[in-house]
């Protein structure tokens, strides 16, 4: 196989040098270059050669560069200079475009570093190719309007960042770099036919609820169910910590250690975990009370309908104790704050129960990143190959098109985990 295999380009043999550490290829000037000045059209007359070199794709595992004697010309009518170009040479980076794809792809699965040392370049090269690449591939990549958005945040390179997702097809639709109302009402007013949106689930931060009410007014807002049944679970550890004071430092450790038990439903519960939470809640009467209000609370969530859910909730306050009301304040007071958009969820049952394996899988992303930029790491997730979600295709059909014709829906959640946990990615 050639080792130049550039069409119209020739290799010059005596140019050609290859130690232990590259390759470089010697490659002889163009024997018709330019047709016609670019700058009016003209007729050129050669006016020397300058030697360029270009990065090429490594050979034998080893950088390789192509020394290119490219012709100069001098136009006839206007008097300006102009080179002879290639196609498949990159002009601003001075590479082969198979190389310039090559780093760009190269780039989302491995560190900067571990390419530059593959193709002899600096690292800060091998930066501003991927972002250059990385912004005309986001474009040919469109990802649909969801029907259902989920709005939520993560913790990445130490901050908080926004999370826009496809909750019916449990994809992420784009990362942000942080949650701010700007941020999020920016990028919800980029989507196609944002009308078509029409739930929205969040967590009870009320800058969301402001952004889609004024964005997406079509849309009805659903508390996202794992939210509200967490602030049930505070309120018990709030009469938990009471009794701290009180114990030995054994028994405390103790305590905090079967916390676990507390927050767990009864009906999870084995006999031996039955019998140590029985103990705790006997010795401290508040405890048991505090527990039983807390599987009561998550009760209501089995419920079928709004109407029912709501019956349900205000017999529920009605038995709380004094010390129980002090305890469960915050959720009450959350509660009536969010009526409509917590009870919501008993018409639409929607979740944004993604949030446990994305956290992960965010976790996952700033381990192998270390050193990223949150551009980057964006970028290597949006552009994951093999977890991009088809749209109308059938369930677990993923893809990377070149030509963009083909949407997505956004990058799968599950599959992601699942190539980054047996790295793939």
């Amino acid at each position: 196989m050639p080792l130049l295999n550039l069409p119209g380009l020739s290799m010059d043999a005596e140019r050609t040098i290859e130690t232990a550490t590259g390759l470089t290829i010697g490659v002889k000037r163009r024997p018709e270059g330019l047709a016609h000045c670019p700058q009016c059209g003209g007729e050129l007359a050669p006016n020397g050669t300058r030697r360029v070199t270009y990065a090429d794709l490594p050979i034998r595992g080893k950088p390789t560069f192509l020394d290119w004697d490219r012709q100069r010309f001098l136009c006839k009518a206007c008097g300006k200079t102009s080179s002879d170009d290639h196609p498949e040479l990159h002009a601003q980076f001075l590479m082969t475009m198979r190389l310039y794809d090559w780093i760009g792809d190269r780039s989302l699965r491995t560190t900067f570093s571990a390419v530059a040392s593959d193709t002899g370049l600096d690292p800060r090269s091998i930066r501003r190719v991927f972002a250059e690449w990385s912004a005309a591939k986001m474009k040919l990549q469109p990802f649909v309007t969801p029907k259902w958005l989920g709005m939520d945040e993560v913790h990445l390179l130490k901050k908080a960042r926004g999370v826009l997702t496809n909750l019916d097809e449990n994809t992420m639709v784009d990362l942000l770099p942080d949650r701010s109302m700007k941020t999020m009402a920016l990028r919800i007013s980029q989507f196609d036919r944002k009308d078509q949106i029409e739930l929205v689930a969040m967590d009870m931060w009320r800058p969301y609820r402001t952004v889609i009410e004024q964005a997406l007014p079509q849309a009805k807002i659903v508390i996202d169910k794992w939210h509200v049944l967490r602030m049930a679970n505070e309120g018990l550890e709030r009469i938990r910590k009471s009794y701290r004071a009180d114990l030995s430092p054994a028994r405390r450790r103790r305590l905090m250690h079967d916390r676990f038990l507390l927050a767990r439903r009864e009906k999870d519960l084995k006999p031996g975990e039955r019998l140590i939470l029985e103990a705790w809640t006997n010795e401290f009467k508040p405890l048991g009370a505090a527990w039983k209000a807390k599987e009561a609370f998550y009760d209501i969530y089995t419920l079928d309908a709004p109407r029912h859910a709501r019956e349900a909730y205000l017999a529920w306050q009605r038995k709380l104790s004094p010390e129980m009301k002090v305890a469960f304040q915050p959720l009450i007071t959350a509660m009536g704050n969010w009526s409509e958009p917590v009870f919501n969820y008993f018409d639409f049952r929607i979740t944004n129960a993604y949030t446990e394996s994305l956290n992960r899988l965010i976790g996952d992303t700033d381990r192998i990143g270390r050193g990223y930029s949150f551009d980057v790491l964006r970028t290597r997730m949006l552009l994951a190959r093999g977890a991009l979600k088809q749209e109308g295709l059938p369930p677990g059909t993923f893809g990377y098109r070149e030509d963009g014709e083909q949407p997505f829906t956004g990058v799968h959640i599950p599959t992601l985990t699942d190539m980054i946990e047996n790295g793939q990615w």
